[in-house]
């Protein structure tokens, strides 16, 4: 039983958390003279007491030589610093936390991550529009034989879900239930034998085996080894065929015209459900990290804002919104645009993405000047 006060205690865990020296001088405040808990008295310690020594002494009163060399060295080691083995614990966290992360990545897939696709940053024409699924995204691994997370993580996939995967290609996708229903998707995948795969499709967008070869031949290729199962994602298993890959989708890719493309496919996506887009570039290779050969496209809002000021360099222009909040537009606008900007005064039609905590928009892309 623990004999002092309860704010006066402490453990290896706190130590480790706040250190030794503040935890040292917590407990000295808390219990400066040592007290016990009330009721109980506090005895001093009694030093032990030395056997005699007889074989090695030689008469003289004094201890041994050998005892007298651990004496002296007793003597001058120093005692442990506090600071110090604060130090220690915090390099040893540090450690195990890297020697973590050191793991994670060596079971994690190098995977395609997308950077945000940014209005105006670039001419979208010849990319390749997809629909961002709300999925899990999962990498079928074709030696493990069988579906990991992004960290590495396996999923518990069926044996009959496997059993249609490629033997020697590994695939890059996402466990799909349907429109808004991530949050059932993700409670059946990490679920042991749960009875809803039946629910979830597979819906393939790329293979890292493919890497070398340029998208448009990868995707052909996926397409080959599962015909007739090009995915508009509709819903979960609304175009599976009758073979036991039904429940293996190619992701449906159609070319963009231009960027107002990519806001008619973006509203017809949401306007059922989806969460937005994805943009390939064509003829590009798989890279194994974020790479601005994949963008993500989510909605954009429109807003209109006076302009209050120009910038002659850049040609960007100063607005202020409605609520009064300024901020630069500097991308949407042509060489034209740039030279002869809308006047002081003029009222400009804006895309953004969100607006961020102070109220800024998120993006800010020129649209038109309102007539």
């Amino acid at each position: 039983m623990n004999k002092l006060p309860i704010d006066a205690r402490s453990c290896k865990h706190l130590k480790i958390v706040l250190g030794d020296a503040y935890e040292n001088a917590r407990l000295k405040f808390k219990n400066p003279q040592g007290l016990l808990r009330p009721g109980l008295q506090a005895t001093a310690p009694q030093p032990k007491k030395r056997k005699a020594e007889s074989s090695d002494s030689d008469g003289d009163g004094d201890a041994p030589s050998g005892l007298k060399k651990a004496a002296s060295k007793k003597k001058t080691s120093k005692k442990s610093d506090p600071e110090d083995d604060d130090e220690d614990a915090a390099e040893k966290f540090t450690a195990k936390n890297r020697a973590k992360r050191d793991e994670i990545k060596l079971k994690q897939p190098a995977l395609l991550l997308a950077q945000k696709y940014e209005p105006g940053s670039l001419d979208p024409t010849g990319w390749w529009i997809s629909e961002k699924l709300d999925g899990v995204r999962a990498f079928w691994d074709h030696e493990r034989r069988e579906f990991v997370s992004r960290l590495g993580n396996p999923f518990t996939a069926p044996d009959w879900f496997k059993d249609a995967m490629p033997k020697d290609l590994s695939l890059d996708g996402e466990l799909f239930g349907g429109r808004g229903k991530f949050s059932e998707t993700i409670s059946v995948v990490k679920t042991i034998n749960s009875p809803h795969w039946k629910k979830v499709d597979y819906q393939v967008f790329d293979s890292p085996t493919l890497a070398d070869l340029p998208f448009e031949t990868r995707i052909e290729k996926l397409k080959a080894l599962y015909p007739n199962t090009d995915s508009t994602t509709d819903s979960a298993s609304s175009s599976s065929t009758s073979t036991k890959a039904s429940h293996v989708k190619i992701v449906h890719h159609e070319k963009c015209k231009n960027a107002d493309h990519i806001l008619t496919a973006l509203k017809q996506v949401e306007s059922k459900g989806g969460e937005g887009l994805m943009l390939r570039e064509p003829k590009s290779l798989y890279i194994g990290k974020r790479s601005t050969t994949l963008l993500k496209v989510k909605s954009f809002y429109d807003a209109e804002a006076i302009v209050v000021g120009t910038q002659t360099v850049t040609g960007s222009l100063k607005c202020k919104m409605a609520s009064g909040k300024e901020f630069k537009i500097g991308t949407g606008l042509s060489d034209k645009e740039r030279q002869d900007p809308p006047k002081i005064g003029a009222i400009v039609t804006y895309r953004f993405q969100e607006l961020t905590n102070d109220g800024i928009p998120r993006f800010p892309s020129f649209v038109c000047v309102r007539h």
